[in-house]
């Protein structure tokens, strides 16, 4: 992929931007020149780091128990009047620099520039807020899988071209061959005018063929098992959307990755991740609990965990599995 190249008229952003690297710790470099009492955390969701943020650490999801975005919480934040900015110069941080992050970052940059907040950029922030904090209501049942007549298929909460334009929002997000500011540029321009570079446009459909290509042939494994009647999807895949696939087939899923690409680390790891499509199917935090005697670092919110990032994990499907199975709530009626 042709990587975007910023013209160098452009002028600077009033803020400095950084990566985490989750694997170690706050006196570690990257992470000891970006941490600091002028650094703001978005979505830092390791307790170590995030508490080196001077400057607090907005995430929602993970610290309030809040189903809403981080880029979400800040426009209502500041709408309120309840959320300061930070001063020019301060540096903004964040571990994993997905949609939610770097649209965080874009909207806080507009901000101080200035920006006139229109209709148009909160109905862009709200795409963001309803994929990313998976506002759901109930689970709609079985759904039909991505194929080649219907790649993008709609779900219960959002539409294929809504989940078309939030995975290249994500493409732009998760570019590694542009330096974090660049990033921010390009879905600050998103953010304002809707539009996106045609190269991200084009990886998004090539990715979303491959990915139905590897269905087609068995590539990716969708198994799905029954605990007291709820069905539980275990998906193996080494593409993205794992998640989205998984709740075709069932509201509660585990999916495995082995592997997994973490923006800005070199190589790849084995992932898990398991969640439900809404409260009530299952005890995260039990589970949550049990996965940490096992394997120290797994962590999340109420509808979605994961194994430590930045490193493979060491259990096995079936484990988790075991751990998930007896953890399922009694559904009522």
């Amino acid at each position: 992929m042709q990587s975007f190249q910023p013209s160098p008229e452009k002028e600077p952003l009033p803020y400095q931007y950084g990566q985490l690297d989750p694997r170690k710790g706050p006196d570690d470099e990257p992470n000891k020149e970006l941490l600091g009492k002028n650094t703001l955390g978005i979505e830092v969701t390791i307790p170590r780091l995030s508490e080196r943020c001077g400057l607090g650490n907005i995430d929602p999801q993970h610290t309030e128990g809040l189903q809403i975005s981080a880029v979400q919480y800040v426009l209502q934040k500041y709408e309120s009047g309840d959320f300061k900015l930070p001063p020019e110069g301060s540096v903004l941080v964040t571990i994993r620099p997905d949609a939610d992050a770097i649209g965080t970052m874009a909207l806080i940059t507009l901000l101080l520039e200035g920006e006139k907040i229109t209709r148009e950029i909160k109905e862009r922030i709200a795409l963001i807020n309803k994929i990313d904090s998976f506002v759901s209501g109930k689970w709609p049942g079985k759904q039909p899988l991505p194929s080649k007549e219907n790649p993008w298929p709609s779900s219960s909460f959002a539409s294929g071209e809504e989940r078309k334009e939030f995975s290249i929002v994500t493409a732009i997000s998760m570019d590694n061959t542009l330096p974090l500011s660049e990033r921010i540029r390009l879905v600050m321009e998103w953010l304002k005018t809707d539009k996106a570079p045609k190269e991200y446009q084009d990886m998004v459909n090539r990715e979303r063929q491959e990915m139905i290509s590897a269905l087609e042939n068995g590539e990716i494994k969708i198994e799905v098992r029954e605990v007291n009647g709820i069905p539980v999807a275990l998906v193996e895949s080494t593409y993205l959307g794992g998640t989205t696939l998984a709740y075709t087939q069932a509201p509660v899923i585990i999916v495995k990755n082995p592997k997994h690409v973490f923006p800005g680390i070199e190589g790849t790891y084995l992932k898990y991740t398991v969640a439900q499509y809404n409260p009530g199917w299952v005890d995260l935090n039990k589970v949550k609990e049990e996965l940490n005697k096992l394997e120290n670092g797994w962590g999340g919110s109420q509808t979605i965990i994961g194994s430590p990032q930045g490193i493979s994990s060491t259990l096995e499907m079936g484990q988790i599995f075991e751990i998930v199975a007896k953890n399922i709530i009694a559904q009522k009626g």
